[in-house]
């Protein structure tokens, strides 16, 4: 019995730990945004003589176009958005790209080109060959063809955040 209770307590610290690791990147992240007035992610801006106007667009993830790109066994299904530095949000377990907060991602699009994903076998990704046994690795494979395939993978000299 104090073995299992040694057990579940070790894990609900590195739950804990890992929840704090992730609230800590979102934090920094969103910390990054420069203009907390500036609630929208989309701004058509308009020149007339010597003055400047604002037009919004309201934010609506269900308007995005969510596009394929096949890497490897399988096609990935992303949305992208948004204008600045890369930032491409990765899933956690069994959760689709359609599950981020609308108002999470309408701010960090503000100042990032924001890249959300379905994981392989899940929403409108593809399982590939082998749907038996998924993995870390072959996650993490997957991430890494898919900043390669929308040349996000370093090889043009601009970095990307990744937020796990």
């Amino acid at each position: 019995m104090k073995k299992f209770t040694f057990v579940v307590i070790s894990f609900m610290i590195s739950l804990l730990l890992a929840i704090m690791v992730i609230v800590g990147a979102i934090v920094a992240v969103i910390g990054d945004i420069t203009t907390a007035n500036n609630m929208l992610a989309y701004a058509a801006v308009s020149s007339t003589n010597s003055s400047t106007t604002i037009t919004s667009q309201s934010f609506s993830l269900h308007n995005t176009e969510t596009k394929k790109v096949r890497v490897g066994d399988i096609d990935i299904a992303y949305k992208i958005f948004g204008k600045g530095k890369p930032l491409i949000l990765t899933p956690g377990f069994s959760m689709t790209m359609d599950m981020w907060d609308p108002n999470m991602l309408n701010k960090l699009s503000s100042n990032h080109t924001v890249v959300i994903f379905d994981n392989r076998g899940i929403g409108h990704t593809t399982a590939g060959n082998n749907t038996k046994q998924f993995s870390i690795p072959q996650f993490v494979n997957d991430t890494a063809g898919l900043l390669a395939a929308l040349k996000l993978d370093g090889n043009n000299n601009q970095p990307v955040d990744i937020l796990l």
